[in-house]
């Protein structure tokens, strides 16, 4: 588990969850802003990728910073990150039948760069917004763009996942107050 950065500071607008509480979402951040945040958590990410990734970010509606904490998240920025249980590949933690789905290979996300995976993170997001059943333009608070990551068919709902299911052991460490629940306010 990685420790995330303090948030950055708010100047955009609001996205809702399935339960009705809103938390401010910056679709603002430029890249520049993004780069002096996230650098030093690794340092060999270019222009280009923290060009990207605030482009992607408008595409999807989401906060850039939280994309990138999505992604810190499951892989420390790291495009190699292998999960040894599950195969989970990538910035996003692909599983293989997921990779597949969008055209590649776990094998293959591992060999790209993080600005040639990043293709893949925005073809996955986009995908998962709206097989959840949001709109294109619907901006993505902080909780369901990572539901969207981490269990879509789940992403309209505030309790994702409970002790009884695979899903919860599988990700028992994202149950922040030990509750026996993954919750979106939780991710």
């Amino acid at each position: 588990n990685f420790q995330l950065p303090p948030l950055p500071s708010f100047s955009g607008t609001f996205g809702s969850n399935e339960s009705g509480s809103s938390e401010p979402v910056d679709l603002n951040c430029t890249a520049a802003e993004l780069k002096k945040t996230w650098s030093k958590r690794n340092k060999n990410l270019s222009n280009e990728f923290y060009n990207k990734v605030v482009e992607i970010a408008k595409k999807v509606k989401c906060s850039a910073n939280d994309l990138m904490a999505m992604m810190y998240s499951e892989s420390g920025l790291k495009t190699t990150t292998v999960n040894r249980s599950s195969g989970a590949t990538g910035l996003i933690q692909f599983m293989p039948d997921t990779a597949r789905e969008i055209g590649t290979t776990t094998t293959a996300l591992k060999r790209m760069s993080a600005v040639e995976q990043l293709t893949y993170v925005e073809k996955y997001i986009l995908m998962n917004k709206r097989n959840a059943g949001y709109s294109a333009n619907q901006v993505l608070d902080t909780g369901t763009l990572y539901s969207i990551n981490f269990l879509p068919a789940y992403a309209k709902r505030e309790v994702l996942s409970t002790r009884n299911d695979k899903y919860y052991s599988a990700n028992k460490g994202l149950d922040a107050n030990k509750d026996g629940k993954i919750t979106k306010t939780e991710l």
